[in-house]
């Protein structure tokens, strides 16, 4: 077998190119890279032998980090009976390749009781993080670039937050304790979480001292309430839940800012608008920008199998993968399992503010916004009455 043709993992133990030090899992989307359901399980099947599999190693200035493909569908993610012994298998292989800490991507968290469920008695020299702190720093530095690239203040917004599960809430906690805080905030969640988000309102008051009015919304049927669509013009989204967002109801000037996935708004008609009235910004809140440009291995037998795996380089890197890093660069950045404490957020919010990682370019699903279009987006703004 040719070194071109050689699996990563094969090359590894061959000493032909460098180990991992952390490795994220995740459940296979084949949506997202062009597979029917079935072609998928075919690729399972033929191509991973039904076992966890390194797809691709991100080489980054930090260090490198491997993506390791759970063999589940990511609509089966929940009702897989397997799922908890195909992560003790990626873990047993991840630690055979050099990694020391390990993130999870996706919904594997929430399946797993955001990583409590995952035994590491055999493994105590291999840590496991959600990897959540880093995505909602992400969310934070993110909307903090598009509010400045837009000429507007977090002060002057009405913000919804759509999703309080582990990473819409996580992005507020963190909100709260490192910008200005909102002029009125409104708590939305689709899975009828009305005591949760009773809490949430309290802490809010309590917590962060928090001035400003505070609306709980109820959602009905995964319809969203008209609330949010009258009176915010900044929407944080976080959900399981595919398409929430009516776009026809959003206003104009309104900027989404979403970690949802899928997302929460229809990305093919979303272009149709963008393109049609340069209105709207919909962005992906999950990604980061490093200050070194990322090189990526893919195994060559998952690229040949889809066009959309052909990207060798970038700067930007998704924060649930780089959060399997930082805890093995930063020992100030503890690996994160179960309800993360804000003062842990603030500190990962810190030490990658230091590390000179800064905000993604303004995109979502593989469209980038150029600076004709911000300009444009600026032009047409109209402040809605509160």
């Amino acid at each position: 077998m040719s070194q071109r043709t050689r699996s990563l993992e094969d090359a590894i133990k061959l000493n032909q190119i460098e180990p991992i030090d952390s490795a994220c899992f995740s459940s296979f989307f084949n949506h997202n890279i062009g597979l029917s359901a079935s072609e998928a399980h075919i690729l399972i099947d033929a191509l991973m032998n039904n076992q966890p599999k390194l797809t691709a190693i991100s080489k980054t200035c930090f260090g490198n980090i491997g993506a390791v493909l759970l063999p589940v569908l990511n609509e089966m993610v929940y009702s897989d009976k397997n799922l908890l012994s195909y992560i003790q298998k990626a873990i047993l292989l991840s630690k055979e390749l050099g990694a020391k800490c390990i993130s999870l991507a996706d919904i594997i968290p929430s399946a797993t009781n955001y990583g409590c469920d995952i035994s590491m008695s055999n493994n105590f020299d291999l840590s496991l993080t959600t990897g959540h702190a880093v995505t909602a720093t992400a969310m934070v530095i993110n909307t903090e670039n598009v509010l400045k690239q837009t000429h507007r203040e977090i002060k002057n917004e009405v913000v919804s937050f759509v999703g309080l599960g582990a990473i819409g809430s996580s992005t507020l906690r963190l909100m709260l304790q490192v910008t200005d805080h909102p002029k009125k905030i409104i708590l939305c969640d689709v899975f009828n979480k009305n005591e949760e988000l009773n809490t949430i309102r309290n802490e809010i008051i309590n917590e962060y001292h928090f001035k400003g009015e505070l609306i709980i919304a109820h959602s009905k049927n995964l319809i969203l309430p008209d609330v949010i669509y009258e009176k915010s013009q900044l929407i944080i989204g976080a959900s399981n839940a595919p398409n929430l967002i009516s776009l026809s109801s959003i206003k104009s000037s309104t900027i989404i800012i979403d970690d949802s996935a899928p997302h929460i708004f229809n990305t093919v008609e979303t272009i149709h608008r963008i393109q049609e009235k340069s209105d709207i910004l919909f962005i992906h809140g999950g990604i980061l920008s490093l200050p070194q440009i990322i090189s990526n291995k893919i195994d060559y037998h998952i690229r040949r199998w889809s066009k959309f795996l052909n990207r060798d380089s970038s700067y930007e890197i998704m924060g649930c993968s780089f959060g399997s890093l930082l805890p093995v660069i930063n020992h100030k950045l503890k690996p994160t399992i179960g309800n993360i404490k804000p003062m842990d957020l603030k500190t990962y919010y810190e030490e990658i503010k230091k590390l000179k990682i800064r905000a993604s370019e303004l995109q979502f699903s593989n469209y980038t916004y150029d600076q004709e279009y911000i300009y444009k987006f600026n032009g047409n703004r109209s402040i809605n009455p509160i």
